[in-house]
């Protein structure tokens, strides 16, 4: 999984493409950015979204077939991949760039059985003593899960809000399962006494691209989250945990 590696250390481990908006110059690609942030932010059907989405995208790799550079930061932008609308504009591009993102895309194709709305599919977790913790065991309880590692600046600057929301809401059943993709032990635990994080902790210990978790989840930057409701359902996932207070004391 080399553009792991390769995504993380380009952007300071966490700040992906899909964060930042296309210049200005760039007139096409920022119109069709623009056009699909507002899609997602509208009041439409997931449905309605998934389709104006695809053919958004659909007309930007038309017409540059060769693009692999915003073609595929364009697809990052968008959380709710289809995998049948995935493959037909993956076959759009160039062959050139088909094969130079064809493993990027296979993650993109994991994420797309995580879609927003859907049931979340079942995760066995295993901790340092080798306990195991399935998500399916913490239904009637709002579960977020967190990506991380103890060199991600960007993770660990998004600590002390997760950690008033998780203070205010642990004992009405607001579940924090850190999923760390640290291969120091020591890096790893002393990041979490620094930062004082009272919840759940995961780690494999094992390099970034052959971490287990990343691997089956198809993610290919951190920080990353996602947000399960009581009945299992994922609310939300994304580089950036955009959860506030009061949509959380709805959900619980």
């Amino acid at each position: 999984m080399k553009y792991v590696v390769t995504i993380l250390f380009t952007f300071v481990f966490g700040n992906s493409f899909a964060q930042m908006p296309p210049p200005q110059s760039d007139s096409f690609a920022y119109e069709t950015y623009s056009d699909l942030k507002h899609i997602d932010s509208s009041v439409l059907s997931q449905e309605q979204k998934n389709e104006l989405t695809f053919e958004k995208l659909r007309n930007f790799i038309s017409k540059r077939p060769g693009d692999g550079f915003w073609g595929d930061q364009l697809l990052l932008s968008n959380r709710n991949y289809d995998t049948t609308r995935l493959d037909i504009l993956f076959k759009i591009f160039d062959t050139s760039i088909q094969k130079q993102y064809a493993e990027h895309f296979t993650a993109l194709r994991i994420q797309s059985s995580l879609m927003r709305g859907k049931r979340f599919p079942e995760m066995i977790l295993m901790d340092s003593l080798k306990r195991p913790l399935n998500i399916a065991d913490l239904k009637g309880k709002v579960v977020l899960i967190d990506f991380w590692a103890s060199w991600c600046g960007p993770c660990r600057a998004e600590m002390p809000k997760l950690i008033s929301l998780y203070k205010k809401f642990k004992d009405k059943g607001f579940v924090v399962i850190a999923v760390s993709l640290d291969e120091n032990k020591e890096d790893w635990l002393k990041a979490i006494h620094d930062d004082s994080l009272p919840w759940i902790h995961f780690c494999d210990l094992v390099s970034v691209d052959n971490n287990s978790l990343s691997k089956k989840w198809g993610i290919f930057s951190i920080p990353y989250y996602f947000l399960i409701n009581k009945d299992g359902i994922l609310l939300d996932k994304g580089e950036s945990m955009e959860i506030s207070e009061k949509e959380l004391s709805k959900l619980l």
